[in-house]
């Protein structure tokens, strides 16, 4: 991408405008700086790390690491990085949101994956059937998120059914993460 631009323009105002371009064109990390001779220099940036706040649980940290490793040390576009929060916030029992802080004056930067999950969750209903006889049907759910790997869900179902004939189905699931290759 080559534009030439006015002579009159400030070096520092043309350092912006082409900062400008190259982060709308998709590459959100783009630095631009005005060297000693008056040329300009554009540099695409790079993440440097990955730093993931907002939860203990190890097992997430590994995930969301493994998921994000092919960012590190690479130009980054924005259609990459939403790809990558898209697929991380699939996993069960989290979201999260980026943000990019600058490294100094470098054209790197430190990724922060802040992540907001949850254990477990659950529900207990009781609800009346209104068929010929007269009954009552309760059921239970629970599911507990991220147990072995980041991402994962197990889920506990189970009902009773007070009509005739009494029930009890009952069932359990273990899901792994899908939605990508990872």
């Amino acid at each position: 991408m080559y534009r030439s631009l006015p002579d009159p323009v400030k070096p520092s105002l043309k350092t912006h405008l082409w900062q400008y371009e190259f982060e709308n064109a998709g590459y959100p990390l783009a630095t631009s700086s005005v060297q000693k001779d008056g040329s300009i220099v554009v540099s695409i940036g790079k993440i440097k790390a990955v730093e993931i706040t907002g939860t203990r649980n190890p097992n997430i940290k590994k995930k969301i690491n493994q998921m994000l490793a092919d960012l590190v040390q690479t130009t980054v576009t924005m259609d990459a990085l939403e790809d990558h929060l898209n697929l991380i916030n699939d996993l069960n029992g989290l979201r999260a949101v980026f943000a990019l802080d600058r490294i100094d004056e470098s054209d790197e930067y430190v990724l922060t994956v802040e992540v907001n999950d949850w254990k477990q969750s659950g529900s207990l209903a009781v609800d009346n059937i209104p068929l010929e006889a007269p009954g009552a049907r309760s059921s239970i759910h629970q599911e507990w998120n991220s147990l072995l790997v980041g991402g994962d869900v197990l889920r506990i179902e189970g009902a009773y059914v007070t009509a005739q004939p009494r029930a009890w189905p009952c069932r359990s699931r273990r899901d792994k993460y899908c939605g990508s290759t990872w």
